[in-house]
């Protein structure tokens, strides 16, 4: 997975630019949404076990929103 960039390396750090860092953390979250909800609706089971690399995928782009918004809090 992508490794977020820091808002202050090489950008202004400015409050679009966390935003714009924010919305592409999301995307993430919401695509890794989807990708659950394909497996349970093939299962058809609500508690479905996802593969350990989904888990992990979902845990990264978590940690990346949480160290956006202590940075956003920061500006």
């Amino acid at each position: 997975m992508g490794e977020v960039k820091e808002p202050y390396e090489g950008g202004t750090g400015s409050l679009l630019e966390v935003i714009d860092m924010m919305c592409d953390v999301t995307e993430k979250l919401a695509d890794i949404v989807r990708k659950q909800a394909v497996m349970i609706e093939q299962e058809r089971i609500a508690g479905a076990v996802f593969p350990a690399d989904l888990s992990e995928e979902r845990k990264q782009a978590e940690d990346d929103l949480d160290r956006i918004e202590m940075k956003l809090r920061r500006i």
